[in-house]
């Protein structure tokens, strides 16, 4: 409830990262609190799994429920994490 950004981590080797986005969204909405207009930052981890045709496929499915940018990340060889704080920091006017 007290915070001014939300980041949905998404896992991409997940079988099905939208249906993942869906139950966070699910979640947020029973939670209410206004979390759902709060600003978020939409992030599909794991990118070293993914090829360039499946994060493309992702991106605009994920971009067509979300109306939001979708950002691939890769916690364990640090792929785009500087892009991602970059937006973190922008998001929260620091």
């Amino acid at each position: 409830e007290r915070t001014r950004l939300l980041i949905h981590v998404l896992d991409g080797a997940s079988e099905d990262p939208l249906d993942d986005f869906d139950v966070v969204e699910k979640e947020l909405a029973a939670y209410g609190h206004g979390l759902l207009d709060r600003p978020r930052l939409l992030v599909v981890n794991k990118q070293e799994l993914l090829d360039e045709n499946t994060q493309h496929e992702i991106a605009l499915k994920l971009e067509r429920q979300s109306m939001r940018k979708v950002l691939f990340i890769s916690a364990a060889t640090n792929y785009g994490l500087d892009v991602l704080l970059s937006r973190v920091w922008h998001q929260l006017g620091v």
